[in-house]
């Protein structure tokens, strides 16, 4: 899985670094978006994932397939609709 996460809280930092030490199966972080720079400062520098910003498209221009939500409800609403819209989440019964 190739994932990126919202949010580098308390919960968002505990998934990336369980990703990062490799105690979740063989997901890849490839992206974080965080809006604190304080938070991203300490991502980056521990290394957490290839692309950790506060810029919304650079973001979603990361190759994802899963998206990690860890930011609340204001995060939710300005990302949701656009990652939707990547078809992201893929139905199983689809051809």
């Amino acid at each position: 899985m190739r994932i990126g996460l919202i949010g580098l809280g308390t919960i968002g930092k505990q998934v990336a670094y369980a990703i990062r030490d490799g105690r979740a199966g063989n997901a890849q972080l490839l992206a974080i978006l965080e809006s604190d720079p304080g938070k991203i400062s300490v991502g980056r520098a521990d290394g957490l994932a290839g692309v950790i910003t506060a810029d919304a498209d650079e973001f979603f221009a990361a190759d994802t397939n899963v998206i990690v939500e860890a930011a609340g409800h204001a995060a939710l609403k300005q990302c949701a609709e656009r990652a939707l819209r990547r078809n992201i989440i893929r139905r199983r019964w689809r051809n």
